[in-house]
C-alpha cells in the first residue's frame, strides 16, 4: 500500500459459520479494510479564536440580490428663501404692512416685484354719487372683481338704483337667523333687507337662542312651512283674525335664513325657545306636491326652489310685511322692486339652456304606446 495509509480492520466472529464447517476449536475472521472519511477542508485557526467562531455578517459577496437604496431624509433649511403673497386691504401703508409683518414673524422680507392698479379714493365719502361706484381693488390682487361700497355687490350687477335713498321705517322689529354657511353666498338676499328696511337685525346663528331676544319680547311671528308635529297659520288667516292684536301691537318677525335643508334644521333646533312666545306662520300657496320654480321660470326666484310655494327671505318678508304693517303695500313694493332687478341682473350672465326631456322606463313607454293604440 501507499505511505500514509490509514486502513481500519473490523473482526468479528461467525459461530454458525464455523459450526458448519465443523471447526469448533478455532473461530473463523472476517476481515474488512475500510478507507478512512475524510474530513471537509477548513481554514486554520488559531487557539484563541477556535473558542468562539461566529458567522460572518452582511450580504455574502457572491450574493446576487441587489443592495437597496439608502433612505435619505431631507429638510428645508431655515434660512430658506420662501415665496409669499400678501393681501393688503385699501386704505393700508404697504411699508407699514410689511415692517410690521416682519417683526412678527422674525423675518427678512426681500420685495422683488409688485404692480397694481391702484386708485385714489374719493376724499369725501359722504358724495354717494362718487362713493358708490369707487371699486374695491387690493393691491396684489388686480384680478379681483371690484365692488360697490354702498351696496356691497359687483359693479356689473350693482343695486344702488333699486334701493330706496333711505332705509325705510317699520313698526314691525325683524330678526334674521342667518346660518354661516349663507352669509357667504353671492345670492343672499339678507344684506338687502338690511340697506332697505331700517329695523332689520341679522344675527349669524344655526338657532335661536334666548340671548337673541330681548328681556321681554313682545309678540312674535317666525315664518315657516308647516309640518305634520308643527302646524302653521297662513297669512290670509292672520289678516282675517287679527292674530296677536297686531295692528294695534308692535310684532317681532323671525326668521330663518338658508338653505331649506339648513333651515329645517335651524327651526327644529329654535322650536325649544319659540314656543314660548312665537307663532308659526307660513305663506299662501305652499303645496309640496309641485314642483318648485326656478330663475328660468320666474322672475322673482334666483335659486331652485324645493316645491311650490318657497320663496326666497327677500320675497317671504316682504309678502309678510304687505299684511302686517300699516303702509305694507308700499314697503312690499320697494322690496319687490329690488328683488326683481337682482334677478334680472343675474339671469343676463345665464346660458340660455334647454330643459332635459323627462326619462321614462321602458314598461311606462309600453305602456303608453299601448294606450296609444288603444
Amino acid at each position: 500500500m501507499g505511505q500514509g495509509t490509514d486502513l481500519r480492520v473490523h473482526v468479528y466472529q461467525n459461530p454458525e459459520q464455523d459450526k458448519g464447517n465443523g471447526n469448533l476449536h478455532r473461530p473463523g475472521i472476517d476481515a474488512t479494510l475500510m478507507a478512512p472519511k475524510m474530513p471537509k477542508a477548513m481554514a486554520p485557526v488559531s487557539p484563541a479564536e477556535g473558542e468562539h467562531i461566529r458567522r460572518p455578517r452582511g450580504r455574502p459577496a457572491d450574493s446576487k440580490n441587489k443592495p437597496k437604496p439608502p433612505i435619505i431624509f431631507t429638510c428645508d433649511s431655515a434660512n430658506a428663501l420662501r415665496s409669499l403673497t400678501m393681501e393688503l386691504s385699501s386704505r393700508c401703508d404697504v411699508n407699514e404692512s410689511l415692517d410690521n409683518f416682519a417683526k412678527r414673524e422674525q423675518r427678512s422680507i426681500c420685495v422683488l416685484s409688485g404692480s397694481s392698479p391702484l386708485m385714489e379714493e374719493p376724499e369725501d365719502l359722504a358724495d354717494a354719487t362718487t362713493a358708490t361706484k369707487s371699486p374695491r381693488t387690493s393691491p396684489l390682487s388686480p384680478q379681483r372683481r371690484q365692488l360697490c361700497t354702498h351696496c356691497d355687490r359687483p359693479l356689473p350687477v350693482c343695486l344702488c338704483h333699486a334701493l330706496p335713498p333711505a332705509p325705510l321705517p317699520t313698526k314691525t322689529k325683524i330678526l334674521i337667523i342667518r346660518h354661516p354657511h349663507e352669509s357667504r353666498h353671492k345670492l343672499n338676499t339678507t344684506p338687502l333687507l338690511s340697506k332697505t328696511l331700517f329695523n332689520t337685525t341679522t344675527i349669524s346663528s344655526r338657532r335661536l337662542l334666548p340671548d337673541h331676544l330681548p328681556n321681554q319680547p313682545p309678540p312674535a311671528i317666525y315664518l315657516f312651512p308647516p309640518s305634520p308635529s308643527s302646524p302653521a297659520v297662513t297669512l290670509s288667516q292672520v289678516k282675517s283674525t287679527n292674530l296677536l292684536n297686531y295692528q294695534s301691537t308692535p310684532l317681532l318677525l323671525i326668521v330663518f335664513d338658508a338653505t331649506w335643508k339648513h333651515a329645517k334644521e335651524m327651526v327644529r333646533a329654535s322650536e325649544g325657545v319659540l314656543k314660548d312666545f312665537a307663532v308659526r306662520v307660513c305663506l299662501d300657496g305652499v303645496d309640496e306636491s309641485v314642483v318648485g320654480g326656478n330663475i328660468y321660470d320666474n322672475e322673482l326666484i334666483l335659486r331652485k326652489e324645493p316645491f311650490g310655494g318657497c320663496v326666497s327671505t327677500l320675497e317671504a318678508v316682504a309678502r309678510c310685511l304687505g299684511v302686517i304693517e300699516p303702509n305694507g303695500d308700499e314697503i312690499q313694493a320697494v322690496l319687490i322692486r329690488v328683488l326683481r332687478e337682482m334677478v334680472r341682473l343675474q339671469a343676463g350672465f345665464l346660458k340660455p339652456i334647454k330643459p332635459r326631456p323627462k326619462m321614462l322606463k321602458k314598461s311606462k313607454h309600453k305602456e303608453e304606446e299601448n294606450s296609444e293604440l288603444g
